[in-house]
């Protein structure tokens, strides 16, 4: 999966906390992580991306990865849900 297959899910979710949670629970499968993100946020993303088996695609930074999404935001991580 690349990362405009995640930005044109019609399932996903955007944010630390969705993103977590939908890892958690086994319904995130990709995630898009900015590289500028927050060190602490991005190693606690990772690491449950690696106990999840969930792959990563990385991008340069948190306003690239908002302006993909099409949101006026920046965004540190956005997941696609499982099908």
């Amino acid at each position: 999966m690349e990362l405009v297959d995640i930005i044109n899910a019609p399932d996903r979710v955007t944010g630390y906390k969705q993103v977590m949670r939908g890892l958690r629970e086994g319904t995130v499968g990709v995630i898009a992580l900015a590289d500028d993100t927050d060190k602490t946020i991005k190693t606690q993303i990772v690491k449950e991306c690696k106990a999840r088996a969930a792959n990563i695609i990385r991008v340069k930074s948190k306003v690239e990865l908002g302006e993909k999404c099409g949101i006026e935001v920046s965004c540190a991580v956005i997941g696609c849900i499982k099908r």
